[in-house]
């Protein structure tokens, strides 16, 4: 139930967020920018030993993701200038080359899917542990926001920042840049497949653009780890450690 009584932090309107409860020093209170809520934090389930397996076998798959992406940008950057290729239609490639991006498919594609299924059971428990007055959706939408079509341009980002915030994690620009990459990464990856099946498309051009999709493709995998790891170190220090009451 919202406590009616104005807030001494109602000109500054800082973000929602737990604070030192004005009235009784020392104990927490939810902010939620507009007024104030509970005058103590709830108690939050603690996050097993289990979780720390997940959020590691998490980070060490994004890092096995970029990884096996390096040595792909490396036969990319090898398409761009290469003749007799370069200005030839995909319709016409070195059969070598063909074979190198299905075997590359082949290995990377089931480790992808791994780190899907990981990542959705990593961040449904971290939502099914977090103060539900810190977010603004469901534990199970945190799940089916990431396959809703135009909804997981936005609904996604806006879960893990209400999970940074339930866990008081600053991210100091971290999760705007690892999202920004990961739609760039997605968009220009869009374009890869469609030039793919072009017979407009030439070989050097589509091995420019995959240079670029690849290259995303690592470098927000990496920042993906960082968000990982910050937000798993937060979470398991806010649940393990003894509440003020």
């Amino acid at each position: 139930m919202s406590d009616e009584n104005p807030s001494p932090y109602a000109a500054a309107s800082p973000p929602a967020g737990w604070y030192d409860d004005p009235e009784v020093p020392g104990q927490p209170r939810w902010w939620d920018g507009v007024q104030w809520h509970a005058s103590q934090a709830p108690a939050q389930p603690s996050l097993s030993s289990g979780f720390s397996v997940l959020a590691t076998s998490l980070w060490i798959l994004l890092t096995i993701n970029a990884l096996l992406n390096l040595p792909v940008l490396v036969i990319y950057v090898w398409g761009v200038g290469h003749e007799p290729y370069a200005g030839a239609s995909m319709t016409v490639t070195p059969g070598w080359y063909d074979a190198v991006e299905i075997v590359a498919g082949l290995v990377t594609t089931p480790i992808y899917i791994a780190t899907i299924v990981v990542w959705c059971l990593w961040q449904v428990r971290l939502a099914r542990s977090a103060d539900p007055l810190a977010l603004r959706r469901s534990p199970g939408w945190h799940i089916g926001s990431w396959f809703i079509p135009f909804a997981s341009l936005v609904m996604p980002v806006q879960n893990m920042g209400d999970l940074g915030r339930a866990y008081s994690v600053r991210w100091s620009g971290l999760l705007g840049w690892w999202w920004a990459l990961w739609i760039a990464n997605n968009l220009v990856g869009n374009a890869v497949i469609r030039m793919a099946f072009s017979a407009d498309a030439t070989f050097a051009t589509y091995n420019a653009v995959n240079v670029v999709s690849t290259a995303l493709s690592v470098v927000s995998a990496t920042l993906a780890v960082l968000v990982v790891r910050k937000l798993t170190t937060a979470a398991l220090a806010l649940t393990s450690a003894p509440k003020t009451r």
